[in-house]
């Protein structure tokens, strides 16, 4: 049997977004047996319980103590906590970069230390800030990123041409990496759905559904519209949110102000959010930007009619649950849209899922393929 292959995969923040989802659905997979795994993140200054996803798997969570990029001297800083951080961990075969141009020091320390292989990996196509000048650094990194990288992933097509460009999407350094999930765990249930149903007491209403983390990029603020408008044609109708972040009190107080608080249920982060998707009947995500939107694969795989903006790369359609539907439209005309679409009897779409390559088992073997590639490649 081959030596395992030293993985040191970074993300700026251990969160439950996308990013998150992914390592622990690879590492899980592959964890221990085939790879070990290592995670190097940034300190936003914020404790999280969520390292024990990584911990629990026997996974080392290292962090840059007091380390977070808001400010240029940031920069400075994060570079000489690398220079101490690969002075004493060193031995990795990859570095594999989950994060966007700005993090580009992971991968030039890496290089400094005489680590042959990094890759930097696309979760996007625009950068979550809304920030012109942040936006505006983030773009002036890119070739410095590029320039410490020796192989290039994305979630699609497009999140690479966004962060990498098209000549070296379209070259063999390039790689599409499919977010892979748990098939069994989401394949649709009617035990759970009338459990859950019965916990959230909505067991009678029509229930609108949305997962993912309260940031600007979510447009949650416009899911309320959307909601609100679907009130006005289905009063028996509810909306749950399962997820946190910066944003989620002033979606609160938009909803108070809207006189529609007994409407909208805001659950938290949940570790069980497949249990979630299986009480909705509808799940609607009106994106402004999504690398792909994994949670959309989740939710067909669910069996959920799903509902999401034309910004949403069109890789994420893998049946004909999902639609998509333009910004431009108003509130009102997406909720017409999705009254008039949802009436799709719930079946198991779960070889849909697999035949399209997102299943966790066909993934993860899929990157390890590529893996040992690279390792061959690159000694």
């Amino acid at each position: 049997m081959e030596n395992k292959i030293r993985v040191l995969f970074f993300t700026d923040e251990v969160g439950c977004g996308g990013i998150h989802t992914f390592l622990c659905n690879t590492i899980k997979f592959l964890g221990n047996v085939e790879i070990e795994a290592e995670i190097l993140c940034l300190d936003s200054g914020s404790d999280t319980s969520l390292d024990g996803d990584f911990t629990k798997m026997g996974v080392t969570v290292h962090r840059l103590k007091n380390i977070w990029l808001s400010k240029p001297i940031d920069f400075i800083r994060q570079s000489k906590a690398l220079f101490e951080f690969f002075k004493l961990h060193n031995n990795y075969d990859i570095v594999h970069l989950n994060a966007s141009s700005k993090n580009f020091l992971v991968l030039k320390k890496a290089k400094e230390f005489g680590i042959k292989t990094r890759i930097s990996h696309s979760h996007s196509i625009g950068f979550q800030s809304s920030n012109f000048i942040n936006r505006f650094i983030g773009n002036c990194f890119k070739p410095l990123l590029r320039k410490y990288t020796t192989d290039y992933f994305a979630c699609s097509k497009e999140a690479g041409i966004w962060l990498f460009g098209k000549k070296i999407s379209n070259s063999d350094k390039f790689h599409i990496i499919p977010n892979g999930i748990d098939v069994e765990k989401f394949r649709y249930n009617s035990f759970i759905r009338n459990q859950m149903r019965k916990k959230l007491l909505i067991e009678d209403l029509f229930v609108v559904g949305d997962i993912g983390r309260f940031v600007s990029q979510k447009n949650y603020g416009f899911l309320i519209d959307i909601f609100k408008e679907i009130l006005e044609l289905n009063p028996k109708s509810c909306l749950i949110i399962v997820g946190d972040g910066p944003t989620m009190d002033d979606i609160k107080d938009k909803v108070f102000n809207l006189g529609i608080s007994d409407k909208v249920k805001f659950l938290g982060f949940k570790q069980d959010q497949y249990k979630y998707l299986q009480a909705m009947d509808v799940f609607v995500l009106p994106s402004l930007l999504e690398g792909l939107g994994i949670v959309l694969i989740e939710a067909q795989a669910a069996g959920l009619p799903c509902f999401t903006s034309t910004v949403v790369p069109r890789e994420v359609k893998i049946t004909k649950l999902l639609e998509f539907i333009s910004l431009k439209k108003s509130a009102k005309e997406w909720a017409k849209i999705i009254i008039n679409n949802s009436n799709i009897k719930r079946e198991d779409t779960s070889s849909k899922v697999v035949g399209c390559g997102y299943d966790i088992k066909s993934a993860s073997n899929n990157l390890l393929k590529i893996f040992k590639n690279l390792m061959r490649k690159n000694k």
